[in-house]
């Protein structure tokens, strides 16, 4: 894109917890806070070349591995989240893509609500 100065876009899926942490997610937050901070950076280097860089902020998302990690979870975590509404990975992709079409960056859907 950048080389053939086509009009691009970018997009980095985050989570919720890429914006504030919670305890028993020491080893995941950090990461989500650093794609925070690589999709800010090339937000702007990539300005130059017609290139959008957009960030995705998901809430919980309900997989196999959401459930895999629940049985590890302390307890006040998993006391933390017990409201938390969620979303499967379809319902995170079409709110993502539905997303990209908004020429507002960053785009953040914490709690979309889908029709």
């Amino acid at each position: 894109m950048a080389r053939t100065r086509k009009k691009g876009k970018i997009c980095f899926v985050s989570s919720t917890l890429g914006y504030m942490s919670l305890i028993g997610y020491a080893s995941y937050s950090p990461a989500k806070h650093a794609l925070r901070g690589l999709a800010d950076t090339l937000r702007f280097e990539l300005q130059l070349y017609n290139i959008d860089v957009q960030i995705f902020f998901p809430c919980t998302m309900f997989t196999p591995g959401y459930e895999e990690e629940n049985k590890t979870k302390p307890k006040i975590t998993l006391k933390l989240e017990e409201s938390d509404g969620g979303l499967t990975a379809e319902q995170a992709a079409q709110c993502m893509l539905a997303g990209l079409l908004v020429p507002l960056l960053p785009f953040s859907l914490l709690n979309p609500t889908l029709t």
